[in-house]
């Protein structure tokens, strides 16, 4: 039996978009971190992922609107927190 992909599966999106970010391709990152996002509003590594590759193509405001959104959906994780500081 073959396995079929499944398109709403946010996660591979993610995934892809940390591969182009590792490559420095930041556009296709971008692209796909949002792709995952709109699969699931609260995937909150997708949102740290998508603010951190703003914050690498220098555009502050946005990294900082994500990083906040990865806070408010993982509470519990510090991880967010540290490109804040």
């Amino acid at each position: 039996m073959a396995v079929k992909p499944d398109p709403t599966y946010s996660k591979a999106y993610n995934n892809l978009g940390v591969a182009y970010d590792f490559k420095n391709r930041i556009d296709e990152a971008i692209y796909q971190y949002k792709h995952a996002i709109e699969m699931k509003s609260d995937y909150g590594e997708a949102h740290y992922n998508l603010g951190i590759a703003y914050a690498k193509k220098g555009d502050m405001e946005n990294a900082i609107y994500k990083l906040r959104k990865a806070i408010e959906i993982n509470r519990i994780t510090w991880m967010p927190i540290l490109p804040l500081a």
